[in-house]
């Protein structure tokens, strides 16, 4: 009985898998599909001002406007340290003579 519980075993396994690839989806041989063409990439490499995106210009355009305020920040931290050198703004504070908004 043993041998017999085996073999069937065995039968309906082999049975099951032969079902199992028979009934797979065999592809019907139609045309290929081609891709889309895509004309925006082809118009941009023609356009030699088009070689970077807009949002790269942006950015780049951005980070420049930055720096440039950087640096006009750190010229006007020298100027600034210029004229404390040459007025020396503490003097200037002590002194106490007449401001000349207090005249009658």
């Amino acid at each position: 009985m043993y041998i017999r519980y085996r073999a069937g075993v065995a039968v309906t396994s082999l049975v099951l898998a032969l079902g199992v690839l028979g009934t797979a989806p065999k592809p019907h041989a139609g045309p290929k599909p081609t891709p889309a063409r895509n004309r925006v990439v082809s118009s941009r490499r023609d356009d030699p001002d088009a070689l970077y995106s807009r949002r790269a210009l942006r950015r780049v355009r951005l980070i420049l406007q930055l720096r440039l305020l950087e640096l006009r920040k750190a010229h006007l931290e020298l100027v600034r340290q210029a004229i404390e050198h040459h007025l020396s703004v503490d003097r200037l504070l002590k002194e106490e003579g007449p401001s000349p908004t207090s005249s009658p």
